[in-house]
């Protein structure tokens, strides 16, 4: 009997999807019918027109491939902005087409006429409109069929059976954070941070808000990539306690998987604060989690508390091993909560940090420290891996931010007669940095002229414009995390 109410559920859906699609096309001829004119005579001058439009949308700049949604924008103008009328399809992270927020990151495709340029404006835009036609009446149509009930928050909770009968959903609707000031966006206490003062925070939201950036982090952009708001830090759970329906942020700048330089929760602390929340205070259930993404960032504070406690070139090998020995046992502890999906960052190349290139007058990388760096990030992988052959459901990614880092500075090199390296924010004197003020408020610190043109925005943090280059290079590295 189960056999034959899955086949009969299958037919029932492949009858759908053939008959929608008959539908859809039978919608594109009725648009492009009420667009033409029956009167032939002004063919030559209709076709004159076409043309002209196409090459002035020819001659009109292409929307960057991953496109940030700014205030007052919809699908529908973005696509006719940027000549794509199949954004739904192939942002697979969008639920809904009309839910959409500025700060919202989609992936842009222009379509490409015969001569190689961009479709007019009014094309896609027709594009647009009867695909948006097709989706809303063939998810009409399968709620018909197969009686199927959208969920009270808008989003189309996709769902798959499984080998054994069990459903599943595809829908990440959650997000978890843990880690440091790679993703921390309002835990650090504004008493020890900086990152509560300006200019930090110009960009996005035009206030300091605690991220360690002139704007948005990685966390902001993995979340829009969900589809979802930011979540909140948790210190702030309280004040907003709708706001954790989008998953909390643990992640505290400064902090390792031991203890580092700052008195602050690390990751083992951040995910007992996790587990307090899901069995102590009861807020999210084994299904919340089931459809939820935990996202991991170790940046190297535990490298750097090493340093500063003399540690030894001998020994930095087994810490090294020591370090990413406990990340694996944190990723596990999630994993065994219930959260599905885990994405860790992979170390970036600390070498790199404008706090490691100043002495080379930002022109050079530090090799020694990357070839550290790679030894952590191979024992990573091995690590991965490990977990993924024990768990059986490829639970675990690696964000690779090392080669985001990497590919953008060989892809830039030298910008504007000044290197990539070379961070926007810097202290006028060594004991000033980002930020710093002296007794009477004078600003001790420096800013570059234009925030969006730099990679860095202090001597460790990515500007908003390096977070979304480096979002960009992580695009397919996201998408996996979508069966």
């Amino acid at each position: 009997m189960a056999n034959i109410s899955s086949s009969s559920s299958t037919s029932a859906a492949s009858v759908a999807e053939r008959f929608s699609w008959y539908c859809a096309l039978f919608l594109l001829v009725l648009l492009l019918l009420d667009c033409s004119d029956p009167d032939e005579s002004e063919l030559p001058i209709q076709m004159h027109q076409i043309t002209e439009r196409v090459n002035y949308n020819n001659k009109k700049k292409v929307c960057d491939e991953i496109y940030v949604v700014e205030k007052g924008e919809t699908l529908h103008t973005i696509s006719e902005k940027c000549g794509d009328p199949f954004i739904v399809e192939k942002n697979p992270h969008i639920h809904d087409p009309d839910d959409v927020f500025p700060g919202f990151v989609i992936k842009i495709t222009p379509n490409v006429s015969l001569s190689g340029g961009v479709i007019g404006g009014s094309l896609a835009s027709l594009l647009y409109t009867a695909s948006q036609h097709y989706y809303r009446f063939k998810f009409s149509l399968v709620i018909g069929i197969q009686g199927v009930e959208s969920s009270s928050n808008h989003q189309q909770q996709h769902l798959q059976k499984s080998n054994n009968g069990d459903l599943h959903r595809l829908t990440l609707s959650k997000l978890f954070v843990f880690g440091d000031s790679y993703t921390d966006t309002g835990n650090i206490r504004k008493s020890v941070s900086s990152s509560w003062k300006l200019p930090y925070g110009i960009t996005f939201p035009g206030k300091p808000t605690g991220r360690f950036s002139d704007g948005r982090v990685l966390t902001d952009y993995v979340a829009s990539f969900m589809g979802i708001k930011s979540p909140i830090p948790y210190r702030r759970r309280m004040m907003k306690r709708k706001s954790v329906r989008y998953g909390v942020n643990f992640a505290w700048g400064g902090t390792g998987v031991f203890k580092t330089l700052v008195s602050a929760p690390n990751m083992t602390t951040q995910i007992r604060l996790f587990q307090r929340l899901i069995h102590h205070d009861r807020l999210y259930t084994q299904d919340d989690l089931a459809s939820s993404l935990a996202l991991v960032s170790l940046a190297g504070n535990d490298y750097g508390a090493y340093n500063a406690r003399n540690g030894s070139a001998q020994g930095l090998r087994g810490f090294i091993a020591s370090v990413v020995k406990q990340l694996a046992l944190n990723l596990k502890r999630i994993h065994d909560m219930g959260v599905k999906k885990i994405a860790v960052t992979a170390l970036e190349p600390l070498g790199c940090l404008p706090q490691n290139t100043v002495k080379f007058s930002y022109q050079k990388c530090n090799g020694s420290l990357n070839m550290a760096v790679n030894f952590h990030n191979l024992l990573l992988q091995q690590a991965v891996a490990k977990l993924n052959n024990e768990t059986k459901d490829s639970a675990f990614h690696i964000l690779n931010l090392y080669d985001a880092f990497m590919s953008t500075f060989k892809r830039h090199g030298n910008h504007s007669g000044g290197s990539i390296l070379k961070p926007c924010c810097v202290g006028m004197k060594q004991e000033f940095s980002c930020g710093s003020v002296d007794e009477t408020g004078k600003k001790q610190y420096r800013l570059c002229q234009n925030p969006h043109s730099a990679f860095f925005w202090d001597d460790v943090h990515p500007s908003q414009a390096g977070w979304h280059t480096v979002y960009a290079a992580l695009q397919a590295s996201l998408f996996q995390l979508y069966p």
